[in-house]
């Protein structure tokens, strides 16, 4: 997979592997805690890094990794000698992947990727979404598994269990943090009921997410993206989705080929609508008022008729 090469160390070969896996630091960090059941912070994977403070690393790290990662060869991240990854059988490899608590916990089967479903969502997004449903089940990871490499597999491993957006079975509290921070930082901020009105969910399912239960599951995401996006600030589903770039995309930070033209002309349709609305009320209360001002007038000449009779009596 990747072979020795000159000027390297352990802490530019721990950069590649977790390049290599399309990880983070805080994602191995969280498969080293979930797997060997020691507390290892994104820190202490982070000063390891070239660019994170180089710190030398120590046996007992190597030893952590190794327990964590048994794929990996770590004579090569110790010493750069042979390939990444351990010289597995299929059988071994598959085995890996079948008695992982990732796919162990994954549903027997899932619905297949609806492209008429994400159609208004951009290129990228349905992207992320795509890749995340070649493997959100077991049979789906089965049948994958005959046609991809392993490496490949560990991809998306890594990023569906560890790694933000596409949580299934660990819960990502970088994601939950965003996802609260759309509501709370608001213009007005909106509370928890509120956000759930916006949302068309139960409070319960805000409350949860929230409070690092739950992640927000795509259908919810898409959801959000539609809601919260307008014909001239779209909603940044992937910033949602992985922590990359701003919250919303406007101004400088969105040319117009970046807001989608049928979400543009269905928002602009959604403000005609709402003006129209508007506008329909508006009439209603004008027409009732004059309905009740010809009510009243009718009263006052009522009233003066009677008073004018009793004053001829």
């Amino acid at each position: 997979m990747t072979e020795i090469t000159t000027n390297e160390t352990p802490n530019t070969r721990l950069a590649t592997l977790i390049k290599e896996l399309g990880s983070t630091d805080t994602a191995i960090a969280k498969a080293i805690a979930i797997v060997t059941g020691k507390s290892i912070s994104k820190t202490s994977v982070a000063t390891h890094m070239p660019d994170g403070g180089n710190k030398q690393i120590k046996d007992e790290f190597f030893e952590t990794v190794g327990d964590a990662l048994p794929f990996l060869n770590i004579i090569w991240l110790r010493f750069g000698k042979g390939k990444m990854l351990r010289d597995w059988s299929t059988k071994q490899q598959n085995d890996y992947v079948l008695e992982s608590e990732w796919y162990k916990n994954l549903p027997k089967k899932s619905e297949p990727y609806d492209e008429k479903k994400y159609s208004n969502l951009k290129p990228e997004y349905r992207e992320i979404i795509k890749e995340t449903a070649r493997w959100d089940s077991q049979a789906k990871v089965k049948q994958e598994l005959k046609a991809t490499t392993f490496k490949d597999t560990l991809k998306a491993m890594f990023r569906s269990t560890y790694s933000s957006g596409t949580l299934r079975v660990d819960v990502d509290k970088d994601l939950c943090n965003r996802f609260r921070s759309i509501r709370t930082e608001a213009e007005p901020k909106l509370s928890q009921q509120q956000f759930a009105d916006k949302l068309g969910v139960a409070r319960a399912m805000i409350t949860s997410i929230e409070s690092w239960r739950q992640n927000p599951s795509h259908h919810l995401m898409v959801r959000m993206w539609e809601q919260l996006s307008t014909p001239n600030k779209e909603f940044n589903f992937k910033w949602l989705h992985t922590g990359e770039g701003l919250m919303f995309l406007s101004g400088s930070n969105a040319s117009p080929g970046q807001i989608s033209k049928d979400h543009r002309e269905r928002m602009l349709e959604q403000s005609l609508m709402d003006s129209h609305e508007k506008n329909a009320e508006l009439k209603l209360k004008y027409s009732n008022l004059e309905q009740e001002k010809q009510r009243l007038t009718l009263l006052v000449n009522k009233l003066s008729e009677e008073n004018a009779k009793g004053f001829s009596h």
